[in-house]
């Protein structure tokens, strides 16, 4: 379908040339990835590759919607098994370029989930228009591939993206936590009893070690071993990092989202053993970044005490989600968060290409979640997802 006449769409590569106001009046207020004050401190970070893009959609002069992105050349091999990356390499000796991609990813430049925001009584065909404004942009940038990520439910622009040619797959799944407790103590004991004595045994550890935590929102006191310990976690993922997190990631998360912000701090004596970055925004704790002195942590447990000690923040604070974001997904599962799946949406002008592409993914991609078991004694507090159905 054509957009209409009407419909304008405007592309900005910087905040400070957005009216943020207008931008504000229309979005989910409880959608931390379509703040202004979040979206100016990630601007600020310089933490993503990807040069940025400001979308923003009126008809008649009204905004309808707005959404953030960038373009990207995205090597897809990052998410592929160890055998799969050893052959492609093989290809790549004679197709330099094989499974990489300039792309447009429309979603947040740092974060998972939708960054869109758009007027409550926006109509089908204006999301068709939507879409169709943005597979021109892409065309006439020769653009070879677009993606709209991520989905955790269903969003009303998805039937337009289905039906202007789009591709829906799996990307990796997000691990969650409904919190639907009134204590710490409420929860452990709705956990298995395997599970809750497993807890108890790890907490025992990190305090066993001598480990004291501070909790903090003024955390910057410690940023050169902030940037050693998430080093080292950088070190043992690389398959799924693209972001540069450093000095100036904490600083402006300091700067624009202090009211959010905290620091998750483990000493042993006076020496910093570990962090976790979080942000608190309305009634949602999500984890943003971890960093771990791993001979330290795994004496003391440290990595699962973390999500122990960010669940008694969440009680302490009256939260009732917790957000944890991708991988690691079976202690994740193991402290009580649900595994749901995150859908794309991808777009390439050779349709056979596409949907080549499309299977690759899915093939070379392992979510890892075939070990998750539910935790709790309740099977409806938590959802495992099956690798296959939304």
């Amino acid at each position: 379908m054509c957009a209409s006449p009407a419909l304008e769409m405007s592309v900005y590569g910087r905040l400070d040339q957005i009216d943020l106001a207008t931008w504000e009046a229309i979005r989910d207020a409880d959608n931390l990835l379509s703040d202004s004050s979040y979206l100016r401190a990630v601007e600020e970070a310089d933490v993503s590759e990807c040069d940025c893009r400001y979308f923003e959609f009126r008809e008649d002069g009204r905004l309808i919607a707005t959404m953030t992105g960038g373009i990207i050349v995205n090597d897809f091999l990052m998410f592929a098994s160890p055998a799969l990356e050893n052959l492609a390499s093989v290809v790549r000796t004679l197709i330099p370029s094989f499974l990489k991609r300039t792309t447009m990813e429309i979603g947040p430049p740092l974060g998972l989930g939708s960054s869109i925001s758009y007027a409550r009584d926006i109509t089908h065909d204006q999301w068709c228009g939507i879409v169709a404004k943005i597979k021109e942009y892409a065309r006439k940038r020769r653009i070879e591939l677009v993606l709209f990520r991520d989905f955790t439910g269903k969003h009303p622009i998805e039937d337009a993206l289905l039906e202007a040619g789009f591709q829906r797959f799996f990307n990796l799944p997000l691990a969650i936590m409904r919190i639907a407790w009134d204590s710490f103590d409420e929860y452990l004991y709705a956990l298995k009893r395997s599970r809750r004595n497993d807890m108890r045994r790890k907490i025992k550890a990190k305090s066993r070690h001598g480990i004291r935590t501070v909790m903090t929102n003024d955390g910057l006191d410690h940023l050169d071993c902030y940037l050693e310990l998430y080093g080292n976690v950088c070190h043992r993922s690389k398959r799924f990092n693209r972001d540069r997190i450093g000095e100036a990631y904490h600083r402006s998360m300091f700067r624009n989202m202090r009211r959010c912000s905290y620091w998750l701090q483990y000493f042993q004596g006076d020496t910093l053993v570990s962090f976790s970055h979080v942000l608190r925004y309305g009634k949602q704790l999500t984890a943003e970044f971890i960093g771990l002195d791993y001979d330290v942590s795994s004496r003391a447990m440290l990595y699962f005490n973390t999500y122990y000690d960010l669940l008694k923040f969440a009680f302490d604070n009256s939260l009732d989600r917790f957000d944890a974001g991708i991988t690691s997904y079976r202690p994740k599962a193991d402290v009580g968060f649900s595994v749901v799946p995150q859908v794309m949406y991808a777009w390439m002008s050779n349709r056979t290409t596409l949907t080549i592409a499309a299977e690759l993914w899915n093939r070379m991609t392992p979510y890892g979640i075939e070990e998750c078991r539910p935790a709790f004694k309740d099977p409806t507090r938590q959802t495992i997802w099956d690798g296959k159905t939304r």
